[in-house]
């Protein structure tokens, strides 16, 4: 399973770009590469659904925003690991897990 979310129709390149650490300029990932020509089509893609959000209703909308908490949730561990990860190999003085935000809803 990959964490890129690739719009149908855009063909990813073979190509990567890396992704650094702004504070240490260290390279922390990278991600895959479009053509310019694709950039078009991802904004026009963006701007649909930017307006099919705006057409839902607030529970509608607030759903989603429950199932994606949700999904937070379910790979909390994972998350922080990541983040332990990273700021390990960055030198940060901030302590994983102690120094996160714990954000709970309101039931």
């Amino acid at each position: 399973m990959s964490d890129t979310a690739v719009p149908p129709g855009i063909e990813l390149g073979t190509d990567t770009a890396p992704v650094h650490n702004p504070y240490t300029g260290e390279v922390i990932a990278s991600v895959p590469t479009v053509d310019a020509a694709a950039v078009g089509g991802i904004l026009q893609q963006a701007r649909c659904g930017r307006r099919a959000a705006a057409a839902l209703s607030r529970a509608s909308r607030a759903s989603a925003l429950e199932r994606a908490a949700h999904l937070i949730e379910r790979r909390a561990e994972s998350l922080l690991i990541r983040q332990t990860e990273i700021l390990g190999r960055s030198g940060s003085r901030a302590t994983p897990g102690r120094d996160c935000i714990n954000v709970q809803r309101n039931v």
